[in-house]
């Protein structure tokens, strides 16, 4: 059984609702990924850094050999 044009009209305005609130919804996932992504970088740089200080910190410490 055909559904009238007016219905399916309707019909078609209501998925086109609910599709623009998907790429919405999917356009402020995709912003959060990328803040989370930035902010794991920076830590990881962050990180890199200190292990880089932390190693030529080592360095500069004199090392004694222990006689056993």
């Amino acid at each position: 059984m055909k559904e009238p044009k007016h219905e399916q009209s309707l019909q078609l305005s209501e998925l086109l609702a609910l599709m623009q609130k998907i790429v919405e919804q999917n356009t402020t996932l995709i912003q959060q990924i990328a803040h989370k992504d930035q902010i794991i970088l920076a830590a990881l740089e962050q990180n890199n850094e200190l292990l880089l200080q932390l190693s030529e910190q080592e360095d500069e410490v004199p090392r004694f050999k222990t006689i056993d």
